[in-house]
């Protein structure tokens, strides 16, 4: 986050601004950089972005963590891009994988206990999900509204190859984790990739608002 009287850097907990002295206690003063990111989740990779997923500071850490080598804060997008047409065990285990390391005190007030005896009888809670339509309907749907506020929006998207280098018209491999800039070399259907999810979130955040 920045300050927008003086543009320095803040932490999501502090009080005043350490550039300015400005206090930060009213929302007008923070100005949110939010970024974009796109993650393939193909089966070869899943052992790995749970790794990494594994390795977010949730509780502790302002931002949430390293992903190769890449800072990405609470108030940035996370897209799951499934490899396969429609949605295979893989995004489903590395979403409930997901799903249960942000399991903490602060976000498990949003989940009632019903809730949870249902991903508990589900197996989704250890991450072995199998049923989509119950996954999507009662999982993903309480997942994203539960931590829309407090860390990232986690929605499955499209298909790796439906998303295309410009300048050769080649597929994106999934091999590489693409933030907002990296995006700008990308098009998906004919529309640039940063609007075609910024309209995909805005789709997303107004059925659960």
């Amino acid at each position: 986050m920045f300050c927008k009287k003086c543009g320095a850097s803040i932490s999501p907990t502090a009080i005043f601004c350490s550039g300015c002295g400005v206090n930060l206690n009213s929302e007008v003063n923070i100005k949110m950089n939010r970024n974009l990111y796109l993650l393939s989740v193909r089966d070869e990779y899943v052992e790995m972005i749970i790794n990494d997923v594994k390795r977010w500071e949730f509780r502790t850490n302002p931002n949430f963590g390293i992903f190769r080598n890449r800072m990405i804060s609470k108030n940035d997008i996370l897209f799951l891009v499934s490899s396969t047409k429609g949605t295979n065990d893989a995004q489903i285990r590395c979403m409930c994988e997901i799903l249960t390391i942000l399991r903490n005190e602060e976000v498990r007030s949003y989940f009632d206990d019903e809730s949870s005896k249902k991903w508990r009888e589900a197996g989704c809670i250890e991450g072995s999900c199998r049923d989509w339509e119950f996954f999507k309907s009662n999982i993903l749907y309480k997942f994203s509204t539960a931590i829309k506020v407090k860390a990232h929006k986690v929605i499955p998207a499209i298909n790796v190859s439906d998303i295309k280098k410009k300048t050769n018209g080649r597929s994106w491999s999934g091999k590489c984790f693409l933030s907002t800039d990296d995006l700008k070399n990308y098009s998906v259907y004919g529309q640039s990739v940063t609007e075609y999810f910024k309209d995909i979130e805005q789709t997303f955040m107004d059925k659960i608002s």
